[in-house]
């Protein structure tokens, strides 16, 4: 997880200054349910969740998204 967390901190300083939040102001529980949600988003283990992934979780909770909406939120 360690190892994980210091590659993600290498992109931008966005992801740098989130992550700072996250450690900061969550507590262990709770940064362990993100990080258990977000293993579930991302099916082929790449470490990035992509739109498409974002979609299918969406419709699977009854919510119809485009996927070029989603690119455009993220």
């Amino acid at each position: 997880m360690l190892r994980r967390l210091q590659r993600y901190k290498a992109g931008s300083k966005l992801r740098t200054e989130l992550m700072r939040v996250l450690v900061k102001y969550l507590s262990q529980q709770e940064i362990e349910c993100l990080t258990d949600l977000f293993r579930k988003l991302d099916k082929d283990h790449t470490g990035y969740v992509k739109p498409i992934e974002i979609q299918r979780a969406l419709k699977r909770m009854g919510i119809e998204i485009a996927q070029t909406e989603i690119e455009g939120i993220i």
